[in-house]
């Protein structure tokens, strides 16, 4: 049943109200409404002896339609506008003097939600040049042959969930132990799996990055037909590092441009490995390491594949783009 209630059934109400044994819940059940629209209706019989809704006086509206269009185009052209910028933008160009709330109330009912902006490097021609020429070289790659493989850096004091709370009530205290700790990790996924996990506190320098293939990449290889895809860390470009991937015949996948993340499909696995982590609110670095082997382990094999398969229409867009994101 829609609410309000028709004049009939309000009528019904007071009637059961009046001659009935029942209550105002039992009433609310026969009629599935809350208890409180029984309550209402009762209330409002008893002040004016009618049943008929009573007509809201309220003041009018200063944002007609026009005004809030104006303030929706306010807002996408500067959309870090503060609320005192927007009211003078309402003074100066309609004349009229609204409260912060209205403002904030307005903002939210045209669909405007606070973000945090993205802050990325910017690409230079030569960014874009060897983006593009990394989309096209890799057109016809079977990306089901490659390993893609990166580091993620998981801060102990980052982990904060966002929280709901009753106006009023104090804001949620976490405290944890060591709350500077951070631990470096890598991994390697591939269509049909993924390495373990290598957790580093501090750098990760040439020597150390060959031991964290050693460890974790070798003992689970698919095969020699495989590529692996990295970045141009410096350790990984390293003489030290180059000599081990040639000792122990890995092939890499070359010329992997610098700042794209949107070419590497683990990049994605970590984001969903952060908010895991941080659902978990670990307090202590074991805790941390457990939520993050935790995530690992939960990441199903189709999401993986899923986003292994995205990676074609990346490239696409790339190109279309002349490198650009």
């Amino acid at each position: 049943m829609t609410y309000p209630l028709s004049l009939a059934q309000r009528w019904q109400i007071v009637a059961l109200l009046k001659h009935s044994s029942l209550n105002q819940q039992q009433i609310a059940q026969r009629f599935h409404c809350h208890r409180e629209t029984i309550a209402n209706i009762a209330k409002l019989y008893n002040s004016t002896n009618s049943v008929s809704p009573r007509h809201r006086s309220g003041r009018p509206k200063k944002l007609n339609p026009g005004k809030r269009n104006s303030l929706r185009i306010a807002l996408r052209n500067n959309p870090t506008a503060t609320i005192p910028e927007l009211k003078t933008f309402l003074q100066k160009h309609h004349h009229i003097t609204v409260s912060p709330s209205t403002i904030k109330r307005t903002r939210r009912a045209l669909h405007f939600h606070p973000v945090s902006e993205i802050v990325q490097p910017k690409l230079t021609k030569k960014h874009k040049k060897q983006r593009l020429d990394f989309a096209k070289s890799n057109l016809n790659t079977n990306w089901k042959l490659v390993l893609f493989s990166d580091e993620k850096m998981f801060n102990l004091n980052a982990t904060r969930n966002r929280v709901w709370i009753e106006e009023g009530a104090p804001i949620p205290v976490r405290e944890v132990q060591e709350s500077n700790y951070s631990v470096m990790v890598w991994g390697a996924i591939w269509y049909q799996g993924r390495s373990t996990l290598s957790l580093t506190t501090g750098s990760i320098n040439s020597k150390r990055y060959c031991e964290i293939l050693g460890e974790h990449l070798l003992p689970s290889y698919p095969g020699q037909q495989f590529k692996l895809l990295q970045d141009n860390a410096p350790s990984h470009n390293a003489k030290n590092t180059m000599n081990w991937i040639n000792e122990h015949a890995v092939t890499l996948l070359p010329q992997y441009p610098p700042y794209s993340p949107d070419c590497n499909p683990i990049e994605l696995i970590w984001n969903q490995m952060s908010h895991a982590v941080n659902s978990m609110s670990p307090s202590s670095p074991k805790q941390l390491h457990d939520a993050i082997e935790h995530a690992w382990r939960d990441i199903s094999q189709s999401t993986i594949q899923s986003t292994i398969d995205r990676l074609p229409s990346v490239l696409e867009t790339i190109i279309e783009r002349d490198g650009d994101r």
